[in-house]
């Protein structure tokens, strides 16, 4: 003898599901996201470049100055890969060259960084470095550097 379940009482509503609403920590990553494609510039041991690509890679371009060039040389270009998440930015190196420059970059500093972002504006975003020692860098939109020039026309890869 099988028993069945009992009856619903009359008038009980049917499970509804509720929206999928998006929270706030997403909606900022989603406007952080949008806000931080294009090229950008810094300032520090020489000139930094990046830029970051709505598909979610990025390139930079490293003009050291004479201290910085003596352990890594004049100019390091790279490529990377970003991200953002809960409010963070994270870059990670994909490749570069001079190879050796890259491999002891990554060997000094790692191989994916991560940024607090503490403002981000049109023109400007000042990140905060999360490793051992918490540093704040400001960088500022720019057009690509000359270096890029002739492979900016066709969308910038």
């Amino acid at each position: 003898m099988t028993e069945t379940p009992p009856a619903k009482p009359e008038g009980t509503p049917a499970a509804v599901e509720a929206p999928a609403i998006e929270s706030a920590a997403a909606t900022r990553d989603t406007e952080l996201k949008a806000q931080l494609i294009g090229y950008w510039n810094h300032v520090e041991s020489g000139e930094h470049w990046i830029e970051n690509r709505s598909d979610g890679t990025a390139r930079v371009l490293l003009k050291l100055d004479f201290v910085a060039s003596l352990l890594y040389g004049k100019q390091v270009a790279m490529d990377l890969t970003w991200e953002v998440k809960d409010g963070f930015l994270s870059h990670s190196i994909v490749g570069g060259s001079p190879k050796a420059s890259v491999d002891s970059l990554i060997k000094d500093y790692g191989k994916t960084r991560r940024y607090a972002v503490l403002e981000m504006t049109p023109e400007r975003m000042l990140l905060e470095n999360q490793g051992e020692k918490k540093k704040k860098d400001l960088w500022t939109r720019t057009p690509a550097p000359k270096e890029w020039a002739d492979t900016t026309a066709g969308g910038g890869k």
